[in-house]
């Protein structure tokens, strides 16, 4: 891909790395067709895109970067599994506002 995800904590969020990133995701959410993703699954998927700069993401990481568009993991139950994680109706208003 073209951008690196890099260094994207000290981004905008109208930033074409930020929306590399939120390119990513979306795309994350519709290969799964989860509605729902525990953090460390989304990285995962993340990292196998082999996008630059993915390789070193963490939870932390990726929690500060969609910070900037109000967007939060919380806590959910999947399963027998109790763990943070993304709706993606958390992104929907964002991928329109900042995605073609």
């Amino acid at each position: 891909m073209g951008a690196s995800i890099r260094g994207v904590a000290g981004c905008k969020p109208a930033d074409g790395v930020n929306n590399q990133l939120l390119n990513l995701i979306r795309d994350v959410f519709e290969q799964t067709g989860q509605s729902r993703l525990f953090s460390g699954e989304l990285i995962e998927a993340l990292k196998q895109s082999q996008a630059a700069g993915t390789e070193h993401l963490t939870s932390q990481l990726l929690a500060s970067m969609l910070a900037r568009y109000g967007i939060a993991p919380y806590a959910f139950r999947r399963e027998a599994q109790n763990r943070r994680g993304y709706d993606r109706a958390a992104f929907v208003d964002t991928w329109a506002r900042y995605l073609p």
